[in-house]
């Protein structure tokens, strides 16, 4: 909570260590405390190895830090804070320096790597090994690990994720290997090796059902903190993230929310290319443990394989143009997600829309700024088709029927409601649907969201989502005049022109 209760901390910490190894320390400051319990440790396994005529050289201890951290990551909301809590862990970690002579070995982990920390700049005995490619492999079971460890597994345990609703009956071991893949592997550090999350696949195995184990608990606070201030939630959709080369460190005052994905297991290198690292979502569990993040930050979602199916046949209604299906399925994946999560405006279902695409494997940018103002989504499909979607959203309220009211006693000349029967009621909402159809139609058109993405010839198609209370109503399709330069037989070029609406 603040620097000395950090030092009383780290003192009770290292006076816990100190009895286990029956060495007596006097009270003192932790960076102290740190050097005198090495320095006994060293004596007293010197000792012992030359007592038992064993060499003396190993006789330093080892020094084991997880979550060096932590106390940072605590305050990260009070940047002011979090250096000062910096400042002491420098203070402290430069011990380590100091006593590298008697040491034997030392690994520290955290998530992140935090500029100006001793721990990295004065302590230069440590080697940083996060985008080591020699050490790329450590974290998780290789393709070839998966094979070689768990083929009989794929074999005799595809009975029990079909007993499990996981796999249809018609499916084999090798559509069963597929999903794991498509689940758990991905994450990357040198834009070459890709590794599985060892500790979801063996629950998944263990319990033959496929889910967000890693991510079980959530997003982690600070995490969602930065990424709401940064209001850069959605920015990661497009799955073009670029970044430098040091996407492994950080300062406490200009958090990039990229780096701290990136450092958190959120994204994952996909390639690295002319000095950048290319980020993007390592697999589905990954996507699956964003929703919770995204959606209000911190409704729930439930991650099956029926909402990977809806989401998938998602992306397939859009880019077919296939309104009934659109609405469908878009439906579907609402109906996963939990309903108090649900939120009535415009924002919340172009999240859930993005975060569909996502599962489905299709990358959207959002809110994209062209001469007229901003489109709501972009998307662009296999054959290069792009769908610029406006959502509009109609109040349940005006979906609703008219509740009847008793006239006055006291005005008896009140006039009643006017009861209108289900009939009627059908027949308004849908005018309300296709006028605000027309709306959306009319505010790209106006906006003149199109140009950005003409003179490429492919189609470029106007897309309306009309959504009332907590559910999609209409989806309309409506293609935009584009042009492309076309080749003339005697050389030059002509523009050729392709319709609209």
């Amino acid at each position: 909570e603040d620097p000395q209760k950090l030092k009383k901390s780290l003192c009770r910490d290292l006076l816990s260590i100190a009895r286990f190894n029956d060495v007596n320390l006097n009270d003192g400051d932790p960076v102290d405390l740190l050097k005198s319990l090495i320095e006994a440790l060293y004596r007293i396994n010197k000792n012992e190895l030359r007592a038992a005529g064993k060499n003396e050289d190993i006789a330093g201890p080892v020094v084991l830090i997880d979550e060096y951290d932590a106390p940072i990551l605590a305050n990260i909301a009070n940047p002011g804070l979090a250096e000062r809590i910096r400042d002491e862990l420098k203070i402290f970690y430069a011990a380590l320096k100091g006593a590298e002579g008697l040491l034997r070995f030392t690994f520290v982990t955290g998530v992140t790597n935090f500029t100006k920390t001793s721990l990295f700049s004065g302590a230069n005995h440590l080697v940083d090994l996060t985008l080591d490619r020699d050490y790329a492999n450590i974290c998780g079971f290789t393709p070839s690990d998966f094979d070689q460890l768990f083929e009989k597994h794929l074999e005799n345990r595809s009975d029990d994720f079909k007993e499990t609703g996981q796999l249809p009956p018609e499916c084999t071991p090798a559509d069963l290997k597929r999903l794991f893949y498509e689940w758990y592997d991905g994450y990357c550090w040198d834009g070459k090796t890709r590794v599985l999350n060892p500790w979801s696949v063996l629950e998944c195995f263990r319990l033959s059902a496929f889910g967000a184990y890693w991510f079980a608990t959530g997003p982690p606070e600070f995490l969602v903190k930065v990424l709401k201030d940064a209001n850069k939630s959605l920015e990661f959709f497009k799955g073009d993230s670029a970044l430098g080369a040091r996407v492994d460190v950080m300062d406490i005052g200009n958090i990039d929310p990229a780096v701290l994905m990136f450092q958190t297991g959120y994204l994952t290198i996909k390639e690295k290319a002319n000095g950048k690292n290319r980020l993007d979502f390592p697999n589905l569990e990954v996507k699956g443990a964003l929703a919770p993040l995204l959606l209000s930050y911190g409704g729930e979602i439930d991650l099956t394989l029926q909402l990977l199916s809806a989401s998938r046949a998602l992306k397939i209604a859009l880019t077919r143009q296939d309104p009934m299906a659109t609405v469908a399925t878009f439906n579907t994946v609402l109906a996963a997600i939990a309903y108090q999560s649900h939120l009535s405006f415009e924002a919340f279902f172009q999240l859930v829309l993005i975060f569909s695409m996502a599962l489905a494997g299709q990358h959207v940018t959002r809110e994209g700024s062209v001469g007229g103002g901003r489109y709501d989504i972009h998307l662009t499909d296999d054959k290069g088709d792009d769908f610029i979607i406006e959502l509009k959203h109609i109040p349940a309220k005006e979906l609703e029927a008219p509740k009847s009211k008793k006239a006055s006693k006291t005005a008896p000349g009140a006039k009643k409601a006017k009861i209108i029967s289900p009939e009627q009621l059908k027949e308004r909402n849908a005018k309300k649907i296709a006028t605000m159809v027309e709306a959306a139609m009319r505010q790209i058109e106006q906006n003149h969201y199109a140009e950005k993405f003409r003179g490429t010839g492919d189609n470029i198609w106007k897309t309306a989502l009309v959504f009332g209370g907590r559910r999609l109503l209409g989806a309309e399709f409506r293609l935009a005049e584009n042009w492309y330069l076309e080749m003339e037989p005697g050389g030059g070029y002509t523009v050729v022109m392709t319709a609209g609406e």
